[in-house]
C-alpha cells in the first residue's frame, strides 16, 4: 500500500483500529507528525494544526464521509458534472441551525467566499464514502472546493425545513465541486498541519491553487453512460415501497396523472404537460413539450410518455408503441410503478433513443426528494394523492 499519497476512487480498508495490520484507511492519517490520526464516522471530521486551536473553524484540513443512504439528506454526486450536494449536520431535530460544529463550518467557509472573498483561509476538504462490500472500506472520491461555477451565491448554501415527530429544525445543503486532480499528495496535507497556507504549499494540487488565485473552477467531470440497472438496483426499499403501495391504489387512469406530475418534478424544462384523452391517446398517455436554449433563444422539443401501473416487468414490447411515434424531434418518457427488464434498456441505448425510464424507485425518490413523500412528509403526500385524484376525476 502506498501511503505517501491518495488516489481518486482508490477504496481503503478500513477497521476503526489503526493498529491492526489489514488497516488503510486510518494509518494514512496516522502518518502526520504529531501522529494523532482522524475520526472516521459520518460526517465532519478535522484535522487539527501542530500548534493551533483544536475546533473545527482552525482545522487543517476537513474530511467529509458520506454514504448516500440516507434518504432523509439524500448526499448526492453528480460524476457527469463533478458537482457534490451535502447536507449538513444537524440532521436530527432539537438543535437550531448552527448548534452543530459542521453546519457552522458551512456557514464561515461560504461567509469567507460570498462576503469576505477570502479563499486563501479556507481549509481543504477531503470526500470519502464509507462502502461496505463484507469487510468495511473509505474510498476516496476526491478534493472539494465549496461552491460551483453555475451557482449563484444564493444558491450554494441553503437552509432547508424538515419535520420529525410534530418538531421543525432546519439544516444546510450544501453545494460542492469536485476538483480534477486524480491523486493528493500527503506532504500537501502535512505542510497544512504545520500552519502552511493550502495555496502556498509547494505541494499544492493546481486545480487547489487555480481556485484560490482566480476563483477558477476545475471540475472533475466524466463523460455520461447510461447504465443497464438490474431488478434489484431497481427494487424499492421498504420506506420506498410502502410510497409505491399507496400510488398503485390509485386506478390506471389516476395514474396516468400521477405520472404527469412525476415528469414535472422530474425536470423543470418539461412544460405544458397533459394527459392525453383515453379514446383518442393512440397509446400515448402524456404530451407536452421540453425547452432548450435560453431566454431570448430557444427551442421545443416534443415530448410523450406512457405510463403503466404495474407489478411486473416492463419489457421491449411495451416500447413498441412509443417508439413507433417518436421523431427525430421528439424525447420519449416511460414511467411505472414496477421495473424495467435488462433487454429493453440495452436496445434503447444501443438505439441511442432519447427516452428516460422512471421506476417504481424512481418515483419514490423523486417524491422524497421534492417532500412530497417519505418520513415526516405523509400530510403532504397525502394532499399530493388527493390532488391527482380530483384532477382525473
Amino acid at each position: 500500500m502506498d501511503f505517501s499519497k491518495l488516489i481518486i476512487d482508490k477504496k481503503y480498508r478500513n477497521t476503526n483500529n489503526w493498529k491492526l495490520p489489514q488497516d488503510e484507511f486510518n494509518k494514512i492519517f496516522k502518518r502526520f507528525r504529531d501522529g494523532k490520526g482522524i475520526q472516521n464516522v459520518q460526517g465532519f471530521r478535522w484535522k487539527s494544526k501542530y500548534a493551533g486551536p483544536t475546533n473545527i473553524h482552525g482545522a487543517a484540513f476537513i474530511v467529509i464521509v458520506t454514504n448516500f443512504n440516507e434518504k432523509e439528506w439524500p448526499d448526492e454526486l453528480d460524476y457527469e458534472t463533478g458537482i457534490f450536494t451535502y447536507f449538513g449536520d444537524n440532521r436530527k431535530g432539537g438543535d437550531v441551525l448552527h448548534s452543530t460544529p459542521g453546519n457552522g463550518y458551512l456557514k464561515n467557509t461560504f461567509d469567507l467566499i460570498h462576503l469576505y472573498k477570502n479563499r486563501f483561509d479556507i481549509a481543504p476538504i477531503l470526500l470519502f464514502q464509507s462502502v461496505k462490500e463484507n469487510k468495511h472500506y473509505m474510498k476516496f472520491l476526491g478534493l472539494l472546493a465549496p461552491g460551483a461555477a453555475d451557482f449563484r451565491p444564493t444558491e450554494d448554501l441553503i437552509a432547508v425545513w424538515r419535520v420529525e415527530k410534530e418538531n421543525r429544525y432546519q439544516n444546510y445543503r450544501s453545494i460542492f465541486t469536485i476538483l480534477k486532480e486524480e491523486e493528493i499528495d500527503l506532504k500537501w496535507l502535512d505542510d497544512l498541519c504545520q500552519g502552511v497556507k493550502p495555496a502556498s504549499s509547494i505541494y499544492c494540487p493546481e486545480a487547489w491553487r487555480l481556485w484560490v488565485d482566480k476563483n477558477v473552477y476545475t471540475p472533475l467531470e466524466c463523460e455520461s453512460t447510461n447504465h443497464i440497472r438490474t431488478m434489484k438496483e431497481q427494487t424499492p426499499n421498504s420506506e420506498e415501497q410502502k410510497i409505491i403501495n399507496y400510488i398503485l391504489n390509485l386506478t390506471d387512469r389516476e395514474f396516468e396523472f400521477a405520472a404527469k406530475e412525476i415528469l414535472k418534478l422530474t425536470d423543470p424544462h418539461l412544460y405544458d404537460l397533459k394527459v392525453t384523452r383515453r379514446v383518442k391517446d393512440k397509446g400515448i398517455d402524456i404530451i407536452g413539450k421540453y425547452k432548450i436554449g435560453h431566454k431570448k433563444y430557444s427551442y421545443s422539443l416534443r415530448a410523450i410518455g406512457e405510463a403503466k401501473r404495474w407489478k411486473k416487468s416492463v419489457n421491449s414490447r411495451e416500447f413498441l408503441r412509443l417508439i413507433s411515434r417518436m421523431t427525430k424531434d421528439t424525447i420519449g418518457f416511460f414511467v411505472t410503478t414496477s421495473y424495467f427488464g435488462e433487454a429493453p434498456q440495452e436496445e434503447i441505448i444501443e438505439d441511442d433513443r432519447p427516452i428516460i425510464l422512471i421506476c417504481g424507485k424512481d418515483i419514490a425518490n423523486i417524491l422524497i426528494d421534492k417532500n412530497l413523500a417519505g418520513k415526516g412528509y405523509e400530510i403532504e403526500f397525502k394532499e399530493w394523492l388527493e390532488k391527482i385524484k380530483t384532477e382525473a376525476k
